[in-house]
């Protein structure tokens, strides 16, 4: 289970950025971006652990963004005002945290006080290279932060919300990023999307159902690492 831990950092990563405010609502993409999920040079004792699939689900002004793993689903969904909510699917045991924009801006703070979080200005570069990814015309960014140089594929034909941008896992850019890789928990990781679709996202995604416990964040973290 502490192999799990480790790897939920990946998505727990994901929560401490989400300080926004609330967004005007606006003729926006409303649909799903499906992304493969590959590593290099993954340690074995993660194999079949790690997400190998990350979905991004956008409608209105809300965002879900699932990774998904052979042993576990975990959904980092951030709404309107500023809350956020962390739904864990692990063989059938599902539990959800929620916190509001206060808690999530003093976790932000404390992140970045550790030295766990940082939030450099980012160097973005854009080249001449362009290619197809998922029927979209994209262009290649050079993004460097604190001194690291990732590559990252964009396209600007999907409309995002205001929301989307603010917290997105590449800053400095313009556009969804389609293709782009990073490093989390020493996790060398790229993500390239498959398929994007219109539509079809319901409300519901962006609640806690019946069919999860709900749990604070002490209890979760605690829940996790007893091993449940």
């Amino acid at each position: 289970m502490k192999t799990i831990v480790k790897i939920l950092c990946v998505v727990m990563a994901l929560l401490v950025s989400f300080a926004v405010s609330a967004q005007k609502k606006e003729k926006t993409f409303a649909g799903s971006i499906k992304y493969a999920i590959t590593y290099e040079d993954l340690d074995p004792q993660y194999k079949g652990q790690v997400p190998t699939e990350m979905i991004t689900y956008v409608k209105d002004s809300k965002v879900r963004m699932d990774q998904v793993s052979p042993m576990y689903t975990m959904s980092a969904i951030t709404l309107e005002d500023g809350s956020a909510i962390v739904l864990f699917d692990v063989m059938g045991q599902k539990l959800a945290m929620q916190q509001s924009k206060e808690d999530i801006e003093k976790a932000k703070a404390e992140a970045k006080e550790s030295g766990d979080l940082k939030e450099s200005e980012p160097e973005v570069k854009a080249t001449d290279e362009v290619k197809t990814i998922a029927g979209y015309k994209c262009t290649k960014y050079e993004v460097t932060t604190d001194g690291e140089t990732m590559e990252v594929f964009v396209t600007e034909d999907i409309p995002m919300p205001a929301i989307y941008h603010e917290n997105s896992q590449v800053k400095g850019i313009k556009g969804v990023p389609m293709q782009y890789s990073m490093n989390t928990q020493g996790m060398n990781m790229t993500m390239t999307a498959k398929e994007v679709k219109k539509g079809g996202v319901n409300n519901s995604m962006f609640m806690i159902t019946d069919d999860y416990q709900k749990v604070t964040a002490e209890e979760f973290s605690k829940m996790l690492g007893g091993g449940m």
